[in-house]
């Protein structure tokens, strides 16, 4: 599950579906979370700034195993440039 302060229509549980070979995929669910975090912390997941691991990201609550977090949010080569 996503929260959002900034804008609560973001906060909620979301499934994402991902495939090399074809578009990705994010859909609204009910479901309980198998992850729960703020946007900020799943911001810096999503682009790959940093993985799963609670030393990163202590506000994060896993509620499954890493391994099935890391297999969607893994290290990716990054550059974010602080020119504003």
């Amino acid at each position: 599950g996503v929260t959002d302060p900034l804008l609560p229509a973001n906060d909620g549980c979301f499934e994402v579906s991902f495939s090399p070979d074809r578009p990705n995929a994010v859909r609204r669910v009910d479901d309980p979370p198998e992850i729960e975090l703020t946007i900020q912390d799943f911001s810096r997941l999503i682009v790959g700034a940093c993985d799963p691991d609670p030393m990163w990201l202590p506000d994060m609550k896993l509620n499954g195993p890493v391994e099935e977090a890391a297999k969607l949010f893994y290290r990716k080569p990054t550059f974010i440039s602080a020119l504003f």
